[in-house]
């Protein structure tokens, strides 16, 4: 298995078995809404936010093997920044309006802001030194 494979599996086991639950259900709904592109993958809102969701696990993974677990990993979440405000002026589209299209656009504009709120906190903090890794796969560590 190549290193970059290994890495995002470790990465996702750590979120999946050291996470307490809240944070766990929390990421669980965040996941699907973003996954949820793929059955909207014929409209421009749906390959944009597959394409963000791609690149996101790509630079976090990237993060996670350079760093391990650390607060730097909610630099990934970066490119959400112009696909959350770009989704945002999508609103006012005819095509959207009233469709479950519209609803999970919706949906995804404030998950993903809201996740940009907490990764933006977790990076201030990195940057004013919090940088030890808070997670490992074997054991929780403070954080």
């Amino acid at each position: 298995m190549s290193g970059f494979l290994k890495a995002n599996l470790e990465f996702g086991i750590i979120m999946l078995t050291r996470f307490s639950l809240v944070p766990r259900i929390w990421l669980m709904v965040l996941v699907v809404a973003n996954m949820t592109s793929l059955y909207f993958i014929d409209t421009i809102e749906g390959r944009v936010v597959f394409g963000a969701l791609v690149i996101s696990i790509i630079l976090m993974t990237i993060v996670y093997m350079r760093f391990g677990f650390v607060r730097l990993l909610g630099i990934g979440h970066i490119f959400w920044i112009p696909m959350v405000l770009w989704l945002w002026t999508r609103l006012d589209q005819t095509p959207l309006r009233n469709s479950t299209l519209e609803q999970w656009v919706i949906l995804v504009i404030v998950m993903n802001a809201i996740s940009l709120i907490l990764d933006g906190v977790d990076v201030a903090r990195y940057i004013k030194g919090e940088r030890a890794p808070y997670y490992t796969l074997s054991k929780k560590m403070s954080p």
